[in-house]
């Protein structure tokens, strides 16, 4: 499985952006969570996709690069008033390639011209994927070559594709059920999307999905948080949510769901 650390946010100040990038930064670092699991950082890249909101124009943010987080320079957009985005700090799980290029976010252009940012903590299994992939026209697949989260984005891209006019949550929960039917899913595999639409409007949402026997080290290590202050909210990984709760009201996702964060937050 991939051991990640991510956040899925709606901020509609600068810091509150700003303490969930830093409850990342250092998350990603030292990470007590991740100690029973035999391993203690996130230093196999990083990357980010944001999307700020100034004057009535909206840019795309994307990076991704193979330094950790706490060493590099470079810092994201943060200082807008109004932002929406996904961060991510990369664990990679023995046997999955480690590169720039496999760093999260991964981007994919729809049919319709819509960007789909994807990111992931968790796994799903690679053959099976690529057997749903390559009944569904994607042929040629090499899963030893790429991660298992570059091939979900692949899944989703196509599911749009069959199904155009399905919101993210849509695509989340036919992806669970569809990896759920071909024992595809692993045991932990919370996904976050953002999707930027040709008109400019912007959905963000996150799959919350651990199976219910994973072990108590992998439970706390993997639940996702809601954050919320104000009209500004986040989900999180558990050891963001600890630093986060220091300041801000937090409360764990605690079952298997997806949640649409923007336009509008509601469980779906």
């Amino acid at each position: 499985m991939l051991n990640c650390r991510l956040a899925a946010y709606i901020s509609h100040s600068e810091a509150f952006a700003n303490d969930v990038f830093s409850a990342l930064l250092y998350s990603a670092k030292n990470d007590p969570y991740a100690k029973p699991l035999d391993f203690s950082s996130h230093g196999d890249g990083w990357g980010y996709s944001i999307l700020t909101y100034n004057q009535g124009f909206t840019s795309i943010h994307f990076y991704k690069t193979l330094t950790p987080v706490w060493r590099d320079r470079h810092k994201p957009p943060l200082a807008a008033k109004h932002s929406i985005g996904i961060l991510h700090a990369r664990k990679a799980s023995r046997g999955m390639p480690i590169s720039a290029a496999e760093a999260h976010p991964y981007t994919v252009e729809l049919q319709d011209g819509t960007l789909l940012f994807i990111a992931q903590n968790g796994g799903v299994k690679k053959e099976p994927l690529t057997q749903i992939l390559e009944e569904m026209g994607q042929k040629h697949l090499d899963p030893h070559a790429v991660s298992d989260t570059h091939l979900l984005a692949k899944l989703l891209a196509t599911l749009q594709s069959e199904k155009r006019g399905t919101n993210l949550v849509g695509l989340l929960r036919e992806a669970w059920k569809l990896l759920e039917d071909a024992e595809a899913a692993g045991r932990c595999m919370n996904t976050a999307a953002l999707a930027l639409h040709p008109n400019d409007e912007a959905q963000l949402a996150i799959m919350r999905y651990i199976i219910e026997d994973a072990g108590e080290p992998l439970l706390r290590y993997c639940e996702l948080y809601e954050v919320r202050d104000g009209p500004s909210k986040a989900v999180v990984s558990s050891t963001l949510a600890d630093i986060l709760s220091k300041k801000y009201a937090t409360a764990p996702l605690g079952k298997n769901t997806v949640l649409q964060l923007a336009p509008a937050s509601q469980n779906k």
